[in-house]
């Protein structure tokens, strides 16, 4: 399974709220499923007996299609590995310190336990701690990532691996190492080339 984490979390939603959108609203499922027994099914209520009867069976079907039941285990599972499973989660993501919202996103990124997590410039709106928290999180993850930046700084301290897409090339091209070792190999790589074309340019 493949974790993705977008770049724009909104300051003002609950963590829980947050958890509950990456999982597929299952926590949203089960309010309507609980909700619905209080609906009134007698001549003229909200439902006929057989419509209710319908809707819950499809509330149903949701619940187990999405693991509704688990949710909250996974969630606190999730807040747990990163050493935070005891946060109040009814709390706005924006009030949680920059380390504490690193270990939020970085949990939100592994609820599902994927084996390779996409992540979208995951050091904006971070301040120091939370991107070394972030990079901390990132290296004891046991799967691979995969990170789009501009943060030279993170990539030189998260990153194995560059691949770059130049707009010049038909393909990617990919370097081992950091964002300083792809600087270092790209530099050597232009002037080697610009060494062959000279070369031909003598014939």
């Amino acid at each position: 399974t493949i974790g993705y984490l977008p770049q724009i979390q909104d300051p003002n939603q609950t963590i829980l709220s947050l958890f509950d959108s990456q999982l597929s609203n299952p926590l949203a499922i089960l309010e309507k499923y609980y909700s619905a027994f209080t609906f009134d099914t007698s001549s003229g209520g909200e439902m006929t007996p057989n419509d209710h009867a319908i809707y819950i069976e499809g509330l149903n079907q949701q619940i187990e299609f999405l693991d509704a039941y688990n949710a909250y285990p996974k969630i606190e599972a999730a807040l747990t590995r990163l050493g935070i499973g005891d946060i109040d989660l009814n709390r706005d993501f924006g009030t949680f310190s920059g380390g504490e919202q690193a270990r939020i996103l970085f949990a939100l990124a592994t609820v599902t336990d994927p084996q390779i997590i996409l992540l979208d410039e995951p050091t904006n709106n971070l301040d120091i701690q939370g991107k070394l928290t972030l990079q901390k999180a990132l290296a004891n993850f046991k799967g691979a990532v995969v990170a789009v930046s501009h943060d030279r700084y993170f990539l030189d301290a998260a990153c194995k691996q560059i691949v770059e897409f130049d707009g010049l090339n038909e393909h990617p091209m990919i370097w081992n190492g950091n964002y300083t070792d792809f600087v270092e190999q790209k530099e050597k790589f232009i002037e080697k080339l610009a060494s062959d074309i000279a070369a031909q340019d003598k014939y």
